[in-house]
């Protein structure tokens, strides 16, 4: 049912695409900074103390969408989703990021946004920080390189070679950088596939902002030069383009990430710690860009994209830079490797003067992983069925700031679950496999931001639930009253499967406690209590008022859910089947009301950011 759900909108893609007249091919340039915070320009934090004047002045030539958000809020994931247009967690990789020797993580034969471009005749080019894997050569091809973060990890890489399953097996004509970030090793600059130096050297740096891991390094490749070396390349690139032909760069930034590096005429720019300075020297090099497009005047019709793959890392310092007044996250809570949006919510600016009106807001939900279907709009292609699943085009908000866009949620994770039921009560679980035997229930594609559903048992009849969880190594059992939700029906339906569907929301008030490691500006004692609309699919069909989760309450079982934050769907059912399983109460832990327990994540949150405020906040996410 999952796969006929994204059939249809892929098909609503085709007939959207089939309707327009193709748009003259535009050429295309994608900057993607790396750990930059949502409020580090000042055209999205009117607060913000960094004097981002480049940053304004193309905000305001274009458009600036405020609600943007990147699918993971890590560095790999959320770059394989902008050049695949799928969500990241269909890719092998599960949690983390890749290393320096990394293999590749994009698919064999999935096509890329550059593949898109190609297809239409454009001069593609990469530039940057790949982070997607490739296949280096070996000395012994019978040993494996290791994980990628000791030492020994690096012996067996033949830098005389080319790499495979690079840049340019991914639809670029063009390409030059390296394999993981700035901090990761081997510091070896590829071009066109080909390592452009042999390294004869190990380089190391442990200082506060400075740092980066120890590892083989080219003496072609110095750290503090690496950004604006990159941003040269870029220039060069379109100055040397094909003038007969559109081109399409993406310029994948290593910054302002760790080490962080400004350069000499940068340091204390900013008045406010070396991040901001390195913040302010990026500002500069996209203005220098922006003018170069505007002196070959081809500015008019080049699509200028400026965005960052996550949230601003701790390295920046978030204490020190609150003493200034300045918080990078602006006023979302958390950062990078966070589940909350100070992780997730990233600026996006557009900028094309020949479609997009000046001084242009939208704060509609959209993500980096809709590029894929926007491009293959603009370009006038259909996408295949299995190609940017997950994508939706931002066209019609290009055309008009104030349209609803397409987007009406967005997946961050998926996980599978399974609901056995009867008539009275329900076992609802995550599956440790996608392929269990067919039981009672039915199996659910589910995404959770909060508190962690484990084992979750309903009594409906006695209005009571009980879900088995885990904190910090230890089992608990919460009890707590099943809530009486006040549905309302509002006549829409539709077919999931083949089960006929009615879909009945309801309001809620939502208490979250306001908790952030790094901004110092928020205190852990804030409350923040907002209405949130739930959204329920079920079906008559299957008389049995339960759901997934804690949702219940309606004239039969419901097969989708979505509160803003988590969205379930079913994705296949078994009524009745041979073997019948016992519903049975989870029992593991202690038992602990629902309010105690809020209570003690709260006590262990506050003991956490102790901690990391003592400085025991380097983590495997860098």
């Amino acid at each position: 049912m999952k796969f006929l759900k994204y059939i249809g909108l892929i098909i609503l893609v085709f007939c959207i695409s089939c309707e327009k007249t193709k748009i003259q091919d535009p050429n295309v340039v994608i900057i993607l900074l790396d750990d930059l915070g949502y409020g580090d320009f000042q055209s999205f934090n009117p607060n913000g103390k960094i004097n981002t004047s480049n940053i304004n002045n193309i905000s305001n030539d274009g458009l600036i969408l405020t609600n943007a958000h990147v699918t993971s809020s890590v560095c790999t994931p959320s770059r394989y989703s902008l050049l695949t247009g799928r969500y990241n967690w269909r890719s092998k990789l599960k949690n983390g990021v890749l290393t320096g020797v990394s293999g590749p993580l994009i698919e064999k034969d999935r096509s890329t946004l550059a593949d898109l471009f190609k297809k239409n005749d454009y001069q593609t080019g990469f530039i940057g920080k790949w982070h997607l894997g490739w296949k280096w050569g070996k000395v012994d091809n019978d040993i494996d390189f290791g994980s990628g973060w000791n030492k020994s990890d690096f012996e067996n890489i033949d830098f005389s070679v080319p790499i495979e399953n690079g840049p340019n097996s991914n639809g670029f004509d063009y390409s030059f950088g390296f394999s993981g970030s700035l901090d990761m090793a081997p510091y070896v600059y590829v071009e066109n596939s080909y390592p452009t130096m042999i390294p004869t050297k190990t380089t190391v740096d442990r200082g506060e902002y400075t740092w980066w891991r120890e590892g083989p390094t080219s003496d072609d490749f110095v750290h503090v030069e690496t950004t604006p070396l990159l941003f040269e390349k870029s220039l060069n690139f379109i100055k040397s383009r094909d003038k007969e032909k559109p081109f399409f760069l993406y310029l994948a930034l290593p910054s302002p990430h760790t080490p962080i590096l400004p350069t000499k005429q940068w340091i204390n720019k900013s008045k406010l710690n070396p991040y901001a300075d390195f913040v302010l020297q990026i500002d500069n090099l996209i203005g220098r860009l922006n003018s170069l497009l505007i002196d070959e005047h081809i500015d008019e019709n080049t699509i200028l994209i400026i965005s960052s793959d996550n949230g601003c890392s701790p390295e920046a310092n978030f204490k020190l830079l609150a003493e200034k007044g300045h918080d990078p996250s602006y006023i979302f809570r958390g950062h990078k490797a966070d589940i909350f949006e100070g992780g997730t919510r990233v600026p996006l600016i557009v900028k094309w003067p020949k479609k997009i009106q000046k001084k242009s807001i939208s704060n509609k939900l959209v993500s980096l992983v809709d590029f894929y279907s926007t491009f293959a709009e603009i370009l006038g292609l259909n996408l295949g069925e299995n190609e940017g699943e997950d994508s939706f085009s931002l066209v019609p908000i290009f055309e008009n700031s104030n349209s609803l866009g397409s987007r009406s949620s967005l997946v961050t994770s998926e996980k599978d679950y399974l609901l056995e039921f009867n008539s009275t009560e329900s076992f609802y679980t995550e599956r440790e496999k996608l392929d269990v035997g067919e039981s009672q229930g039915y199996n659910w594609m589910a995404v959770y931001v909060g508190n962690n559903i484990g084992k979750l048992y309903k009594n409906l009849q006695d209005k009571v639930s009980l879900n088995e969880t885990e904190m910090m190594g230890k089992f608990f059992l919460v009890t707590d009253p099943i809530e009486n939700m006040s549905w309302k029906m509002t006549g829409e339906s539709k077919k999931i499967g083949q089960y006929t569907c009615y879909k009945a929301t309801y309001e809620k008030e939502v208490t979250e406690r306001v908790f952030s490691f790094g901004s110092q500006n928020q205190n852990q004692n804030n409350m923040e209590t907002k209405t949130v609309e739930v959204s329920a699919w079920f079906t008559p069909e299957i008389p049995i008022s339960n759901g997934p989760g804690l949702y219940q309450g309606l004239p039969g079982l419901i097969l989708e859910v979505n509160d803003g934050r988590t969205t379930i769907l079913c994705t296949k059912i078994v009524l009745n089947p041979d073997e019948k399983s016992k519903i049975k109460q989870p029992k593991k832990g202690k038992t602990i009301s629902n309010t105690d327990f809020v209570a003690l994540q709260d006590q262990k949150r506050q003991e956490a950011r102790e901690m990391w405020q003592r400085g025991q906040r380097r983590g495997s996410w860098r």
